[in-house]
């Protein structure tokens, strides 16, 4: 039974906002001086952010490979 092309759009909005997000909040952990500071303040080392930034931009690249 094919998809209706609806779905399929709605499916790919949703994907790209979902991206944008990730993409948005990866840039912010890597550049932002706020974010750093916040990460400290939670105790969390350095590396973590950084490596959480990868992470989430590996899985956007991941989310919109067809």
């Amino acid at each position: 039974m094919p998809r209706s092309k609806g779905i399929v759009v709605g499916f790919w909005i949703v994907t790209a906002l979902l991206c944008l997000q990730m993409g948005f909040t990866a840039y912010a952990q890597l550049r932002l001086p706020q974010v750093a500071e916040m990460f400290m303040h939670l105790g969390l080392p350095d590396y973590f952010r950084v490596e959480l930034s990868w992470a989430k931009l590996l899985g956007v690249a991941l989310l919109l490979a067809p």
